[in-house]
């Protein structure tokens, strides 16, 4: 089966998946009984073939230490509350948590369950992760998990459509112009007054957000500005993006075959290859014409419990789940886009996971501190007031000083 099809229909498989009660299943080293408790207790919210994955590595992982290991696989919400009620009572946690996104453990950081993996963490895997995506899981100088895959969004590209892909921002525009001009075509959508997407236009141009809450924030600065001028540029001189587009607006042109960019993430794919969408991905071209351009993206890791006493079991099974080769296996297996930049180079044949790859290689984590709360739907109305009406570079200003105020307000 080529590549790209396996990596699709794994894609489609994975988004269907039900959630089911949570079972422990048995592998590893052979158990002293059918009763016993695993030495390696693993909970995750992945499930299909990304929960194969998770049972082959960890099978082949506890017969070469000789442990046995327990997986249960319940919702992520699930997981998260029997963490933090498990340390309150008799229940057993896990000793490991696998595929948890960054952005959701905010309650287990507070309630001090997740163990300290600096000391554990080779040099060459550090070395071996794109730069930003190494430091989701940092917190005040601690590494409370281990990166494994990526998730975020990136261009996508109707081939059909688009036969020579763009090399930078200005070419981008302009075939994307030039689809506007012929009959029921459009060139560039995607949902403009989300701010996950349009972070992509701010953090190419070097903008920053606070790290915490606490934080104050600077939406003066030039980059800021730069940003919105371009953003208001498609709006209104490239005239790519009509009033009011959204997501569910891109994705039905996409999908129809209308479009031939489109800003959108892998939870997207499978649905167009379905509408018989040929495709490819790539790395939206900075706007600033000097590469790379720079994104959202949500990291997933392998997180070890135990607070400041970690079982050294716990640990290797976590280390060798992030290992580059694992990671591959299961880029390969459950299309998902690995954390390693090697195994990502080796998907070279493999043009979504590559494409994303790459795209997610400069990405900024999405913040994840829960005192953030308050800028996303300031963004957001900002880039609304964007989308109204044309306005000078002293208006796109003012905006920003009304936008900033807000925040301080909070």
């Amino acid at each position: 089966m080529p590549a790209l099809v396996r990596t699709v229909l794994f894609i489609a498989i994975m988004l269907l998946q039900p959630v089911f009660a949570a079972e422990t299943v048995l592998v590893g080293a052979a158990s002293t009984g059918s009763d016993s408790e695993p030495d390696v207790l693993v909970w995750t919210a992945w499930g299909g073939p990304s929960l194969d994955w998770l049972s082959r590595q960890l099978d082949a992982f506890g017969r070469a230490s000789g442990v046995s290991v327990g997986i249960e696989h319940m919702a992520l919400g699930e997981l998260r509350q029997r963490t933090l009620l498990a340390a309150d009572s008799d229940e057993r946690t896990a000793d490991v948590l696998a595929g948890v996104p960054h952005d959701q453990i905010s309650e287990l950081i507070a309630a001090g369950l997740l163990a300290d993996l600096s000391s554990f963490a080779t040099a060459d895997y550090l070395a071996d992760l794109p730069e930003a995506s190494s430091t989701a899981f940092r917190v005040d100088n601690r590494l409370l998990g281990l990166p494994l895959t990526l998730e975020g969004p990136a261009l996508l590209v109707n081939t059909d459509l688009v036969p020579d892909l763009p090399r930078n921002y200005q070419q981008l525009l302009e075939t994307a112009q030039a689809l506007e001009h012929q009959p029921d075509l459009n060139g560039l959508l995607f949902d403009f007054s989300n701010f996950y997407f349009a972070w992509t236009w701010f953090g190419s141009n070097g903008a920053r957000l606070p790290e915490n809450g606490s934080d104050p924030v600077d939406l003066t600065d030039a980059a800021w500005l730069r940003a919105a001028g371009q953003l208001q540029e498609l709006r209104y001189t490239y005239e790519l993006l009509p009033a009011g587009a959204d997501y569910q607006l891109a994705h039905d042109s996409f999908s129809s075959g209308r479009l031939g960019f489109i800003l959108d993430g892998p939870w997207a794919v499978a649905r167009y290859f379905a509408a018989g969408v040929p495709l490819t991905v790539m790395p939206l071209p900075a706007p600033t014409g000097a590469e790379p351009s720079v994104g959202f993206v949500t990291v997933y890791g392998v997180l070890v419990t135990g607070g400041n006493s970690p079982r050294t079991v716990a640990v290797n099974a976590a280390k060798w789940l992030v290992r580059s080769a694992a990671q591959l296996d299961l880029a390969e297996q459950a299309g998902r886009i690995p954390a390693s930049l090697q195994a990502v180079d080796e998907l070279a044949a493999d043009e979504i996971l590559h494409g994303f790859g790459l795209a997610l290689r400069h990405a900024r984590p999405v913040p994840a501190d829960p005192g953030l709360s308050a800028v996303w739907p300031v963004l957001g109305s900002f880039l609304a007031e964007l989308d109204e009406a044309p306005r000078s570079e002293a208006q796109l200003l003012e905006l920003l000083e009304q936008a900033e105020q807000q925040l301080s307000s909070h």
